[in-house]
């Protein structure tokens, strides 16, 4: 068995304390976080409060109403949006009943119809002006950037088909249109 001399044992616990003092304990390091905050969409009614044909006369014969984007008694809808970035539309036919008219008549005589809805958009100008492109459902469009928000005018109009045998009242419906980001 080696023995060792006093000397060397202190030397070697120096050594070992002497590395243990001197170790790091905690270390620092930087990480990066980040967050996208996008703007909201919103949709508000900046023209008429809906699509509104005139009084039609029933006449016995089947016939076509279209009101055009743009026109007064269409509607204007301003989307505001993330500058510059896409937004879907998606819309649909909206189906038309005059079934609350005829219960407030005490008619049973009740029908409906079929809004064909024709949209477009005019891009960042809140005038229908230029040339108007054809909202396709299901297509994304670009909100451009004005004064830091996006935005796109859309126009509705569209159009019914009245039958020869059409129910007389006054028909009501609600077309959907949704706004997303794709």
């Amino acid at each position: 068995m080696k023995s060792f001399t006093k000397p060397a044992v202190y030397i070697f616990l120096t050594v070992v304390l002497t590395t243990t003092i001197f170790a790091q304990s905690s270390v620092n390091t930087g990480v990066t976080v980040t967050a996208k905050l996008k703007r909201g969409i919103s949709v508000s009614n900046v023209g008429a409060g809906s699509v509104a044909f005139s009084e039609i006369v029933l006449a016995g014969a089947a016939t076509n109403q279209t009101i055009n984007p743009g026109a007064s008694n269409g509607v204007n809808l301003a989307i505001t949006s993330h500058p510059n970035r896409d937004v879907a539309i998606s819309f649909a036919n909206a189906t038309l009943t005059n079934d609350a008219w005829a219960t407030s008549h005490s008619s049973t005589n009740t029908g409906s119809l079929t809004f064909v809805p024709n949209i477009e958009h005019t891009g960042t100008s809140s005038t229908y002006s230029g040339t108007p492109v054809t909202i396709n459902s299901g297509s994304n469009y670009t909100a451009s950037n004005v004064s830091g928000n996006g935005m796109l005018y859309l126009w509705i109009g569209g159009q019914i088909a009245i039958s020869e045998t059409q129910p007389h009242g006054d028909y009501t419906g609600t077309l959907s249109v949704t706004v997303a980001y794709p």
